[in-house]
Protein backbone atom coordinates (compact mmCIF):
# COMPACT_ATOMS: atom_id res chain seq x y z
CA UNK A 1 0.00 0.00 0.00
CA UNK A 2 1.71 3.39 -1.18
CA UNK A 3 0.77 6.38 1.16
CA UNK A 4 1.86 8.45 -2.16
CA UNK A 5 -0.82 6.71 -4.45
CA UNK A 6 -4.01 9.19 -5.18
CA UNK A 7 -5.73 6.77 -6.32
CA UNK A 8 -6.32 5.05 -2.71
CA UNK A 9 -9.29 5.14 -0.72
CA UNK A 10 -9.68 5.18 2.95
CA UNK A 11 -13.06 5.61 5.12
CA UNK A 12 -12.51 6.98 8.42
CA UNK A 13 -15.56 6.38 11.06
CA UNK A 14 -15.39 8.87 14.04
CA UNK A 15 -13.98 11.71 12.11
CA UNK A 16 -14.89 14.76 13.13
CA UNK A 17 -12.73 15.07 16.24
CA UNK A 18 -9.34 13.43 18.19
CA UNK A 19 -8.20 10.21 16.29
CA UNK A 20 -10.28 10.04 13.89
CA UNK A 21 -9.64 14.05 12.35
CA UNK A 22 -6.32 12.70 12.62
CA UNK A 23 -6.50 10.09 10.71
CA UNK A 24 -8.29 12.35 7.88
CA UNK A 25 -5.87 14.94 7.81
CA UNK A 26 -3.01 12.90 7.69
CA UNK A 27 -4.03 10.19 4.33
CA UNK A 28 -4.98 13.76 3.05
CA UNK A 29 -1.55 15.12 3.17
CA UNK A 30 -0.55 11.34 1.81
CA UNK A 31 -2.43 11.92 -1.71
CA UNK A 32 -5.42 9.33 -0.37
CA UNK A 33 -9.35 9.94 -1.09
CA UNK A 34 -10.83 9.98 2.40
CA UNK A 35 -14.32 9.43 2.73
CA UNK A 36 -15.14 10.56 7.12
CA UNK A 37 -17.82 8.97 7.96
CA UNK A 38 -19.57 11.10 11.20
CA UNK A 39 -22.84 11.04 12.87
CA UNK A 40 -23.79 14.62 12.60
CA UNK A 41 -22.03 15.57 8.92
CA UNK A 42 -23.54 19.79 9.39
CA UNK A 43 -21.82 19.63 12.66
CA UNK A 44 -18.52 18.84 11.47
CA UNK A 45 -17.09 22.35 11.14
CA UNK A 46 -13.45 20.92 11.53
CA UNK A 47 -13.79 18.53 8.50
CA UNK A 48 -15.55 21.07 6.82
CA UNK A 49 -12.10 22.89 5.71
CA UNK A 50 -9.90 19.94 5.08
CA UNK A 51 -10.10 20.10 1.14
CA UNK A 52 -10.57 18.50 -1.84
CA UNK A 53 -10.06 14.73 -1.59
CA UNK A 54 -12.42 14.27 1.06
CA UNK A 55 -16.09 13.37 1.41
CA UNK A 56 -18.00 13.81 4.45
CA UNK A 57 -20.93 11.48 4.87
CA UNK A 58 -23.40 10.67 7.84
CA UNK A 59 -23.12 7.10 9.47
CA UNK A 60 -24.46 6.23 12.45
CA UNK A 61 -23.58 3.01 14.09
CA UNK A 62 -26.35 2.66 16.49
CA UNK A 63 -28.57 2.58 13.69
CA UNK A 64 -28.95 -0.45 11.51
CA UNK A 65 -30.61 1.87 9.05
CA UNK A 66 -27.85 4.35 9.05
CA UNK A 67 -25.67 1.33 7.98
CA UNK A 68 -26.83 -0.21 5.08
CA UNK A 69 -27.73 3.82 3.61
CA UNK A 70 -24.04 4.22 3.88
CA UNK A 71 -23.20 1.24 2.06
CA UNK A 72 -26.14 1.60 -0.38
CA UNK A 73 -25.01 5.06 -1.05
CA UNK A 74 -20.99 3.75 -2.04
CA UNK A 75 -22.15 0.88 -4.01
CA UNK A 76 -24.26 3.79 -5.76
CA UNK A 77 -21.27 5.91 -6.38
CA UNK A 78 -19.13 3.06 -7.79
CA UNK A 79 -17.09 3.13 -4.26
CA UNK A 80 -13.78 0.89 -3.61
CA UNK A 81 -11.66 0.39 -0.36
CA UNK A 82 -8.48 0.01 0.03
CA UNK A 83 -8.37 1.10 3.65
CA UNK A 84 -11.34 0.72 6.23
CA UNK A 85 -10.60 2.35 9.80
CA UNK A 86 -12.81 1.53 12.67
CA UNK A 87 -11.97 4.34 14.93
CA UNK A 88 -15.46 5.59 16.27
CA UNK A 89 -16.05 5.05 19.75
CA UNK A 90 -17.49 6.40 23.16
CA UNK A 91 -16.80 6.20 27.02
CA UNK A 92 -19.83 5.73 28.68
CA UNK A 93 -19.35 4.12 32.07
CA UNK A 94 -20.36 4.17 35.51
CA UNK A 95 -18.19 2.57 38.77
CA UNK A 96 -19.15 -0.74 40.08
CA UNK A 97 -21.97 -0.57 42.55
CA UNK A 98 -23.49 1.93 39.73
CA UNK A 99 -23.79 -0.17 37.08
CA UNK A 100 -26.72 0.19 34.33
CA UNK A 101 -27.35 -2.22 31.03
CA UNK A 102 -27.23 1.22 29.45
CA UNK A 103 -23.88 1.79 29.45
CA UNK A 104 -22.75 -1.83 28.72
CA UNK A 105 -25.31 -1.91 25.69
CA UNK A 106 -24.63 1.57 23.93
CA UNK A 107 -20.44 0.83 24.40
CA UNK A 108 -21.28 -2.74 22.58
CA UNK A 109 -23.60 -1.10 19.58
CA UNK A 110 -20.54 1.43 18.77
CA UNK A 111 -17.08 -0.58 19.35
CA UNK A 112 -18.36 -4.39 18.31
CA UNK A 113 -22.24 -4.49 16.64
CA UNK A 114 -21.81 -1.57 14.78
CA UNK A 115 -17.99 -2.23 13.34
CA UNK A 116 -19.13 -5.75 12.50
CA UNK A 117 -22.33 -4.66 10.61
CA UNK A 118 -20.13 -2.34 8.59
CA UNK A 119 -17.89 -4.18 7.90
CA UNK A 120 -20.34 -6.43 6.36
CA UNK A 121 -21.96 -3.48 4.54
CA UNK A 122 -18.65 -2.62 2.96
CA UNK A 123 -17.18 -5.85 2.50
CA UNK A 124 -18.47 -6.05 -1.59
CA UNK A 125 -16.40 -2.67 -1.64
CA UNK A 126 -12.98 -3.62 -0.39
CA UNK A 127 -10.20 -4.29 -2.84
CA UNK A 128 -7.57 -7.26 -2.73
CA UNK A 129 -5.29 -6.48 -0.45
CA UNK A 130 -7.36 -4.06 1.25
CA UNK A 131 -6.84 -3.66 4.95
CA UNK A 132 -9.49 -2.94 7.84
CA UNK A 133 -8.33 -1.85 11.03
CA UNK A 134 -10.29 -1.96 14.46
CA UNK A 135 -9.30 0.60 17.03
CA UNK A 136 -9.01 -0.87 20.32
CA UNK A 137 -6.96 -0.79 23.50
CA UNK A 138 -4.56 -1.64 26.01
CA UNK A 139 -7.46 -2.15 28.36
CA UNK A 140 -8.68 -4.59 25.74
CA UNK A 141 -5.93 -7.09 27.03
CA UNK A 142 -7.50 -9.48 29.49
CA UNK A 143 -3.93 -10.32 30.32
CA UNK A 144 -3.04 -6.71 31.26
CA UNK A 145 -6.17 -6.11 32.96
CA UNK A 146 -5.53 -2.05 33.40
CA UNK A 147 -6.59 0.00 35.95
CA UNK A 148 -9.32 -2.56 37.15
CA UNK A 149 -10.47 -0.61 40.22
CA UNK A 150 -11.16 2.45 37.76
CA UNK A 151 -15.15 2.98 36.07
CA UNK A 152 -14.05 2.03 32.70
CA UNK A 153 -15.79 -1.62 32.77
CA UNK A 154 -17.70 -1.10 29.83
CA UNK A 155 -15.88 0.59 27.68
CA UNK A 156 -12.96 -2.34 28.21
CA UNK A 157 -15.37 -5.18 28.08
CA UNK A 158 -15.91 -3.97 24.65
CA UNK A 159 -12.91 -3.63 23.38
CA UNK A 160 -12.14 -7.30 24.43
CA UNK A 161 -15.04 -8.08 22.35
CA UNK A 162 -14.23 -5.71 19.83
CA UNK A 163 -11.06 -8.05 19.41
CA UNK A 164 -13.19 -11.13 18.98
CA UNK A 165 -15.23 -9.77 16.16
CA UNK A 166 -11.52 -8.67 14.69
CA UNK A 167 -10.26 -12.46 14.50
CA UNK A 168 -13.32 -13.78 13.72
CA UNK A 169 -14.16 -11.48 10.68
CA UNK A 170 -10.60 -12.03 9.85
CA UNK A 171 -11.05 -15.45 9.43
CA UNK A 172 -13.87 -14.75 7.05
CA UNK A 173 -11.79 -11.77 4.92
CA UNK A 174 -8.92 -13.49 4.73
CA UNK A 175 -9.94 -15.44 1.96
CA UNK A 176 -10.57 -12.66 -0.23
CA UNK A 177 -7.10 -10.98 0.40
CA UNK A 178 -8.07 -8.70 2.64
CA UNK A 179 -5.62 -8.61 6.18
CA UNK A 180 -7.99 -6.95 9.19
CA UNK A 181 -6.30 -6.15 12.61
CA UNK A 182 -6.81 -4.67 15.76
CA UNK A 183 -4.18 -1.88 16.98
CA UNK A 184 -4.45 0.17 20.16
CA UNK A 185 -3.09 3.76 19.71
CA UNK A 186 -1.49 3.45 23.09
CA UNK A 187 -2.34 6.50 25.61
CA UNK A 188 -3.09 9.66 23.56
CA UNK A 189 -3.71 13.02 24.14
CA UNK A 190 -7.54 13.43 23.23
CA UNK A 191 -10.83 14.35 25.11
CA UNK A 192 -10.79 10.55 26.67
CA UNK A 193 -7.49 10.31 27.02
CA UNK A 194 -6.51 13.54 28.44
CA UNK A 195 -4.06 16.44 28.53
CA UNK A 196 -1.72 14.10 30.75
CA UNK A 197 -1.33 11.43 27.87
CA UNK A 198 2.04 10.16 26.85
CA UNK A 199 0.80 10.44 23.03
CA UNK A 200 -0.19 13.59 20.81
CA UNK A 201 -2.45 12.67 17.84
CA UNK A 202 -0.15 13.32 15.22
CA UNK A 203 2.38 11.09 16.74
CA UNK A 204 0.25 8.45 17.39
CA UNK A 205 -1.88 8.41 13.54
CA UNK A 206 1.40 8.61 12.40
CA UNK A 207 2.92 5.59 13.87
CA UNK A 208 -0.35 3.48 13.44
CA UNK A 209 -0.59 4.57 9.73
CA UNK A 210 3.64 2.87 9.32
CA UNK A 211 2.20 -0.59 11.31
CA UNK A 212 -0.58 -0.34 8.81
CA UNK A 213 1.01 0.57 5.92
CA UNK A 214 3.03 -2.41 6.22
CA UNK A 215 0.87 -5.28 7.28
CA UNK A 216 0.76 -8.54 5.08
CA UNK A 217 -2.19 -10.81 5.16
CA UNK A 218 -0.19 -13.06 7.88
CA UNK A 219 -1.09 -10.67 10.50
CA UNK A 220 -4.71 -11.08 9.61
CA UNK A 221 -6.58 -11.37 13.23
CA UNK A 222 -3.70 -9.69 15.19
CA UNK A 223 -3.97 -7.62 18.29
CA UNK A 224 -0.82 -4.88 17.63
CA UNK A 225 0.58 -1.91 19.30
CA UNK A 226 0.88 1.49 17.72
CA UNK A 227 4.87 0.66 17.06
CA UNK A 228 3.71 -2.88 15.38
CA UNK A 229 4.39 -4.82 18.49
CA UNK A 230 1.97 -8.03 19.69
CA UNK A 231 0.09 -7.22 22.68
CA UNK A 232 -1.31 -10.22 25.02
CA UNK A 233 -5.10 -10.90 24.62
Amino acid sequence: MSEGSSQRTVLVTGANRGIGLGLVRHYLEAGWRVIAAVRKPDEASELAGLGDGLRVLGLDLGEDESIVALGDELKRADESLDLLFHNAGISRNEAFGEWTSGAFDRNFRIHVTGPALLTQALFPMLNHGAKVVSLSSGRASMEWNQSPEDPLDAYGVSKAAMNMMTCRLAAKLKESGVAMVAISPGWVRTRMGGPEASSSVEEAVSKMAAVVSGLTIDQAGAFLSEEGEAIPW
